[in-house]
């Protein structure tokens, strides 16, 4: 998954770029060498069975008859909560949104991290416990789905559907057939096309406009540029990494400091007025502008890291692919069992896929949706 994701992301903005701009050439450079040394990492790492208790959901001292309406009563009132805001986003187009300041209470927002979760529970519920109809958790998942199309941020709605896909499948990833790996890559995809719908109608610069499957200002006869284009999704990690490259060729290092965000993003800002942002919000504000209050720009798996430690990081992203072996094997073994794990093991890919383009973003995300898989283990499935 994570070098599906650095083609996806990364990879295909390389393919793009037309340009001599040294930054750009040494930017590429750098970040096709950390790539191979987190590849390095997760393949010196042995696979290694892990032995993890079944956690069978006892819902036998549960009455099933209270168990199914919490799960749909959760469902609508997150539809309930988050339809009037993403259907605005929808009518006037994503980037309006954010440069009106509009944005959800506190409440929708916890609402808004239940809906990364929600799907793959909904998945594990109705296919491993009550042997039902796949039809079910995808007629119960489609509100959510929608809501997350109609905000317009692609990367959650994936984070969504990645996890409710994985969890339907999960029997089946340990020894996957050419039927599945087919399956597979064909909604992968469709959901690449489905994103790229939904980066068109997001925009009011671009809403109103022709939708097309293809873009018409690339080579025919090239097809990794068709590919990279039209299918995948460049972030302009390449073009903020050459950036960087420029900037602290005269700028002392961070040292820590934009890595550390992570320990902190929990605090609100109501709190600590002068809470640092996040080195996609602040640096790309230091050369660029015309950008609205609550954007940020993508730097990808070594983006912190290179700000505060220059090329050391290239030694530090071998530890990345370290944690992604003992990632695999956890998801491994989760899927070899039938428990309420499997949520989990399933929730992996779309992290490990996110955080190949914003490793706090990210992380933010998964910490919010790990919360919500306790309690939803606690609450509903154990006693």
């Amino acid at each position: 998954m994570w070098n599906v994701a650095f083609v996806f992301i990364i990879l295909s903005e390389i393919i793009l770029l037309d340009t001599s701009d040294k930054y750009f050439i040494n930017a590429s450079k750098y970040l096709l060498i950390a790539n191979n040394i987190v590849n390095i990492g997760y393949a010196l790492l042995p696979n290694k069975e892990i032995i993890i208790e079944t956690s069978f959901p006892d819902i036998r001292n549960r009455s099933q008859l209270l168990i199914t309406p919490v799960i749909i009563g959760i469902v609508i009132v997150y539809f309930l909560m988050n339809f009037k805001e993403a259907f605005y986003t929808f009518t006037v187009g994503r980037n309006v949104v954010i440069r009106e300041g509009e944005g959800g209470s506190f409440v929708n927002t916890i609402f808004s991290v239940i809906g990364f979760i929600l799907p793959a529970v909904l998945a594990y519920y109705y296919v491993y416990i009550k042997k039902k109809s796949l039809l079910i958790p995808i007629f119960l998942s489609v509100p959510i789905f929608v809501i997350l199309f109609l905000k317009g941020t692609r990367f959650p709605l994936l984070f969504s559907l990645l996890g409710f896909f994985i969890v339907t499948q999960a029997k089946h990833f340990n020894k996957m057939s050419l039927k599945h790996f087919f399956y597979v890559l064909l909604i992968l995809i469709t959901l690449s096309y489905g994103t790229s719908l939904m980066r068109h109608f997001r925009s009011s610069t671009t809403k109103d406009s022709e939708f097309h499957l293809f873009d018409n200002s690339v080579n025919r006869s090239d097809l990794p540029s068709i590919l990279s284009s039209s299918i995948m999704s460049p972030e302009g990690i390449v073009d903020m990494t050459a950036l960087m490259f420029k900037h602290f060729e005269t700028n002392d290092h961070l040292y820590g400091a934009s890595s550390s965000f992570i320990f902190y993003f929990w605090v609100p800002r109501q709190i600590w007025p002068d809470k640092p942002t996040m080195l996609g919000n602040w640096f790309i504000r230091l050369y660029r502008g015309g950008f609205a209050e609550g954007h940020s720009a993508s730097f990808g798996f070594t983006g912190d890291l290179y700000a505060d430690f220059g090329l050391i990081s290239l030694i530090l992203v071998f530890f990345i692919g370290v944690l992604l072996k003992y990632a695999e094997n956890y998801k491994n073994a989760v899927f070899s069992q039938e428990g309420f794990n499997i949520v989990m093991g399933a929730m992996l890919y779309p992290y490990v896929f996110f955080f190949v383009r914003s490793p706090i973003t990210s992380t933010t995300m998964f910490l919010g949706m790990l919360f919500f898989y306790y309690l939803f283990k606690k609450i509903i499935f154990v006693k």
